[in-house]
């Protein structure tokens, strides 16, 4: 979101626009790996995959590997 904002300031956009274009872009991604996930889960149908939320950015930091790292115990379950 505020990444959204800040793009929107630095180029006369409303906010709103570029969330949508941000949860467009998304989805796409989404789609794309929808495939890529579908395939692993059939070939290693004999191991446990865990499946975490796609981010925006990279995983830095010691409170964002903690956050990470809980999807460990408590499993990502996308919408």
């Amino acid at each position: 979101a505020k990444k959204c904002e800040a793009l929107a300031a630095e180029h006369s956009v409303s906010p709103q626009a570029v969330a949508a274009i941000a949860q467009s872009l998304n989805s796409a991604r989404m789609g794309m790996q929808g495939k890529y996930l579908s395939q692993m889960h059939d070939l290693y149908e004999d191991f446990h995959l865990v499946t975490l939320p796609l981010l925006d950015n990279e995983v830095r930091g010691v409170e964002n590997l903690k956050r990470i790292g809980g999807y460990l115990t408590k499993p990502y379950a996308p919408e």
